[in-house]
C-alpha cells in the first residue's frame, strides 16, 4: 500500500505541472509552487528518512527561484533540499542529477551578476557525473555530462581560456550516449554543439576544421530526420555545412556540395519559421558565396527588414551591395541555361549551358571567393542531367518522348558522362543527390556511373 506521505509528493508535483502550464499562459505560477512546497513539507513531517520529497522540493524552489531577478539565493536554497536528499539516499540518481541541473543554473545566474561561475558549473558536472554512474543506461544523466562540458567550454571562452579540451570531453560525453541510442536527439544535437564550436575555434587558429564541421553538420541533419521541424537543428545545420564548405575552399576543395546543403537546410529552416532574421543572413551569405549576389542580397535585405536597425545585418548589406556588379557574359549564359531548365526547354537549356561552359572555363577572371568555381560545377552537372534527358528523347517535362536513333543514344549519354565527369572534377561530390536524381536514371546501367558515383564517396 503506498505511504500517506507520496500522496502529497504527488499532489505537489501535480501542482508543479500546473504552475508550469500557468507560467506557459501569462498566469502567476507561484501560488501552486507554494502550495506544492506545503505539501511536500507535510510529506516529510511524516516520512523524514526518503529522498524524494526532498528532490521535489529542491525543484520546486528552483522553480520558485527562476522567476527572480536575482535567484541566486533561490537556487541556494533548492540545492541545499537536493544537499539533504543526498545524504539520506547516496544512491538517487535523481538527487545527483537535479542538484547538478540547478548548480548549472546557478552558475548562469553567478554569470550575469559579475561573478565566476566556473566553481559552480565544475560542482555540476562532478554532481551529473554521479547521477550518470547509477544509472549508465540511461541517457539523461549521460547527456547531462555532456552539456556540464560545454558550459564550462563556454564560459572559459569568455574568461580568454582555451575550451578546446571540454569541447572535446563534451563531443565524447554525447558520443557515448549516441553508440548506446542511436536515435537520442538530445546527445546528436549536444554532440553537434561541441563539434560545430571546436571546428570554429579550429578554423579560427588555422587548423584544418572539416572533420568537426562534417560531424556537426550530420548531426544537425540526425536530429532534423527524427524531428523534421527542430529550428536549432536546421539554423546551426545550415551554418555548418556553409562553414566545411568555406573551410573546404581555403583548403583548395571544391565546395559546392557543401554549399548545396547548407541551401538546402537554410531553406529549411526558413520553412520552419520565415521571420527568423538570423537564417535569412546565413542565407544571404551563402548566396553570396555561391556566386548568386543578387539574391544574397535580397535575402539580407529580408533580414533587415525583420530586425530593423541590426547593424551586423547593415554591414553585410552593405558589403554584399558593394560587390555587386554586371556578371560576365559566361555567366550570364548559364543563368539563362538554368532559367530554360526551369521552364523545362531542355534544348535551349543545352544550348546556353554549352556556351556559358565552353567560356567560363577559359576565363581569366576569378569571381570572388568560389563563385566562378561553383557556377561550373553546377552547369556541368545540369548539362549532365540535360543530355541524360534528351538521350531518351525527352525534350520537355511535359512533352512525349520520341525516338532517338542509337547513334544519337550514344552520343548523348557520352556527353551527359562528360560533364558529369567534369563537375565531380571540380568538386561535386553529393553521391547520394546523384544516385537519386531522375533525371540521370538512364545513366545507371553504364559501368561509368559505378565509377563516378564510387569517385564521389558513394556505393
Amino acid at each position: 500500500m503506498p505511504k500517506v506521505s507520496d500522496s502529497y509528493v504527488s499532489r505537489a508535483m501535480a501542482r508543479e505541472e500546473l504552475g508550469q502550464a500557468q507560467e506557459a499562459g501569462g498566469e502567476d505560477p507561484s501560488p501552486a509552487w507554494r502550495a506544492a512546497l506545503d505539501d511536500l513539507a507535510q510529506a516529510i513531517s511524516i516520512d523524514a528518512v526518503h529522498a524524494d520529497p526532498y528532490v521535489e522540493q529542491g525543484n520546486t524552489l528552483a522553480l520558485l527561484a527562476g522567476r527572480d531577478e536575482d535567484p541566486r539565493a533561490g537556487i541556494a536554497k533548492a540545492i541545499a533540499r537536493y544537499d539533504e536528499a543526498v545524504r539520506r539516499n547516496p544512491s538517487s540518481d535523481d538527487a545527483w542529477y537535479e542538484r547538478g541541473r540547478v548548480r548549472l543554473e546557478l552558475a548562469h545566474a553567478v554569470d550575469q551578476h559579475g561573478g565566476d561561475p566556473l566553481p559552480d558549473c565544475r560542482a555540476a558536472l562532478v554532481d551529473v557525473e554521479k547521477a550518470a554512474a547509477l544509472r549508465p543506461t540511461h541517457t539523461v544523466a549521460p547527456c547531462a555530462v555532456g552539456w556540464a562540458h560545454l558550459e564550462i567550454a563556454r564560459y572559459l571562452v569568455a574568461g580568454g581560456k582555451d575550451p578546446a579540451e571540454e569541447l572535446r570531453r563534451a563531443i565524447a560525453a554525447y558520443g557515448e550516449v549516441v553508440a548506446r541510442a542511436p536515435a537520442c536527439s538530445d546527445a546528436l544535437y549536444g554532440r553537434a554543439t561541441g563539434r560545430l564550436r571546436l571546428g570554429k575555434l579550429e578554423a579560427d587558429e588555422g587548423s584544418d576544421p572539416r572533420g568537426e564541421f562534417r560531424g556537426a553538420a550530420e548531426d544537425y541533419d540526425a536530429v532534423l530526420a527524427l524531428w523534421p521541424r527542430d529550428l536549432g537543428s536546421a539554423s546551426n545545420g545550415a551554418l555548418a555545412w556553409m562553414w566545411l564548405g568555406n573551410a573546404q575552399e581555403a583548403l583548395g576543395e571544391a565546395p559546392a556540395a557543401a554549399y548545396g546543403k547548407a541551401l538546402a537546410t537554410c531553406d529549411t529552416a526558413l520553412r520552419i519559421d520565415p521571420n527568423r532574421w538570423e537564417t535569412h543572413l546565413t542565407k544571404g551569405g551563402l548566396l553570396d558565396l555561391m556566386g548568386r549576389a543578387a539574391e544574397g542580397v535580397s535575402c539580407l535585405e529580408e533580414a533587415l527588414r525583420l530586425t530593423p536597425g541590426n547593424s551586423t545585418v547593415q554591414q553585410a548589406l552593405a558589403e554584399a551591395k558593394a560587390k555587386l556588379a554586371p556578371p560576365p557574359e559566361w555567366m550570364k549564359r548559364i543563368t539563362e541555361g538554368t532559367k530554360a531548365i526551369d521552364s523545362g526547354d531542355y534544348v535551349s537549356a543545352r544550348k546556353a549551358l554549352e556556351e556559358g561552359i565552353a567560356t567560363g572555363g577559359e576565363a581569366a577572371e576569378a569571381d570572388r571567393l568560389p563563385s566562378r568555381r561553383t557556377a561550373l560545377v553546377y552547369a556541368n552537372y545540369d548539362l549532365a542531367c540535360v543530355y541524360a534527358l534528351l538521350s531518351i528523347g525527352k525534350e520537355s517535362p511535359t512533352a512525349a518522348a520520341h525516338a532517338v536513333a542509337p547513334e544519337e543514344v550514344a552520343r548523348l549519354r557520352d556527353a551527359a558522362f562528360a560533364h558529369l565527369k567534369k563537375a565531380v572534377d571540380l568538386g561535386w561530390a553529393d553521391a547520394e543527390a546523384t544516385a537519386k536524381d531522375a533525371d540521370l536514371a538512364t545513366l545507371r546501367d553504364d559501368a561509368k556511373w559505378k565509377t563516378l558515383i564510387e569517385r564521389m564517396g558513394g556505393k
